[in-house]
């Protein structure tokens, strides 16, 4: 559900191709029923079926993948775009969930590395905190 954050309504286009093609993903797994969406007013939770996964999901997943693969092959551009847009067109309800989760975004995280230092035989591991003033603080120790 988070690739609807990069869905555009006002241009009516996906920001990041990879994007489109996990909500395309998830919702091949929405009509096969793997999995399920659960809304309230202002919060939306999406549920997998674990029991089908491994086969209606894997099924339903390698079909789709079978189709875009034989209208890539055969040059079919039209009927390509025509099986993609129909798993990424957004209705009405995919705009609002949408909604919900643009306003549910989290900020993105950050990933710091930590450092090891030799000091005689033994091996020290600095941590340090997932802030940019963490990131900094690893690249001196890493660098100085």
């Amino acid at each position: 559900l988070r690739a609807l954050e990069f869905f555009s309504p006002e241009t009516n286009k996906w920001r990041q191709a990879h994007m489109q093609a996990r909500h395309a993903i998830m919702r091949v797994l929405l009509e096969k029923k793997v999995v399920s969406i659960e809304e309230t007013e202002d919060n939306v939770t999406i549920k997998l079926n674990r029991d089908k996964l491994l086969t209606e999901g894997v099924d339903a997943v390698g079909d789709f993948l079978h189709k875009i693969m034989i209208h890539k092959a055969t040059a079919n551009f039209e009927e390509a775009t025509k099986l993609f847009e129909h798993y990424t067109n957004l209705d009405e309800r995919f705009l609002k969930l949408r909604n919900i989760v643009l306003a549910k975004k989290q900020p993105r995280g950050v990933f710091v590395q930590s450092n090891t230092k030799l000091e005689g035989n033994t091996v020290t591991l600095s941590s340090y905190e997932a802030t940019p003033q963490g990131i900094i603080q690893s690249f001196l120790d890493r660098y100085t």
